[in-house]
């Protein structure tokens, strides 16, 4: 059985090791994995529900994909924004209906909160093709891109 959720405090631990498996996978490997620092940002997250988002697929009580998401002030105006931390699908589970789910609940949630614009992004290196594709099934658009250098 499958469903997603909000995630609660208790799921932080899990979550964390959810993202250490991400950055191990993707462009980020190389730079330092603090997961004392990513659980802070998931208990604020947690916390503010207004302004922060980290919700989780489950099936049969596993924990197979997460998503991470925050509003704020636009940098060049009032308006406010939704962008994600991270979208992240175990290997597993990639290809099912994890990571679909997640995304419209975070953009259901992003316009309840007064969003104007939504951004999902693909910066780990990972799927990228398939990552935005799915974003263009659900109805984003492919605006620019990302490039990236080592210091």
């Amino acid at each position: 059985m499958a469903s997603i959720r909000a995630a609660k405090p208790q799921d932080v631990p899990a979550l964390c090791s959810l993202g250490r498996e991400m950055h191990a996978e993707g462009w980020y490997a190389f730079m330092p994995f603090d997961s004392e620092r990513l659980g802070e940002l998931f208990h604020r997250l947690i916390a503010d529900e207004q302004r922060g988002f980290l919700w989780l697929h489950e099936t049969d009580g596993a924990i197979d994909a997460t998503l991470a998401g925050a509003v704020a002030q636009s940098w060049f105006g009032p308006g406010l924004v939704a962008f994600e931390f991270g979208l992240f699908v175990t290997p597993w589970a990639r290809g099912r209906s994890s990571g679909p789910h997640l995304v419209r609940e975070f953009v259901r949630w992003a316009r309840a909160a007064g969003a104007i614009e939504i951004t999902l992004g693909v910066s780990t290196g990972v799927m990228i093709e398939a990552t935005g594709q799915l974003y263009q099934r659900l109805g984003f658009s492919h605006v620019g891109g990302i490039y990236k250098m080592r210091a």
